[in-house]
């Protein structure tokens, strides 16, 4: 993705969570009884927003439990040792992009915040670039009841 003439990578950030575990390293399903406990407190959220800001990171939405951000490949380095690289991926048969992902060293593990805003950060990741036209592997879990309007069946 490009921003004012460079390019960036987006990455979703957990602020420290009012029930103590973290976001990315509960083992437990979160469902709506118990997601308030990996809510931040706003004060926390605004703290890592200035934070992030004051480091270069471009703030793009706000939710009570993610920070979703933007930055160069080189501020990922420089401040979450993120190592990436970009490459070619085809979207459709014919149609390429240029994505970033990360290195394969790195592309299950949360990225870990600097000593200075560990206090304030859980941890980072970086979603990975999706094939959008590809067919599904496998076939839809609900099918299609056969009375239903014909726009539902797809050819």
């Amino acid at each position: 993705m490009a921003a004012n003439g460079r390019e960036e990578i987006i990455a979703v950030v957990s602020p420290r969570s009012l029930g103590g575990t973290s976001l990315f390293e509960t083992t437990e399903s979160i469902t709506k009884e118990n997601v308030q406990e990996f809510y931040s407190d706003d004060a926390v959220i605004q703290a890592t927003c200035s934070a992030l800001k004051q480091r270069g990171f471009r703030i793009l939405q706000v939710s009570p439990t993610t920070i979703s951000i933007a930055g160069t490949p080189e501020l990922f380095r420089e401040i979450f040792g993120a190592e990436v690289r970009k490459q070619r991926q085809e979207i459709m048969p014919g149609f390429e992009r240029e994505v970033f992902n990360v290195t394969e060293e790195t592309s299950h593990q949360v990225l870990q915040a600097p000593p200075d805003l560990s206090d304030l950060i859980e941890g980072v990741t970086i979603p990975h670039s999706t094939h959008p036209c590809l067919p599904l592997p496998s076939p839809p879990l609900v099918q299609p009841d056969p009375n239903a309007y014909r726009y539902l069946l797809v050819p």
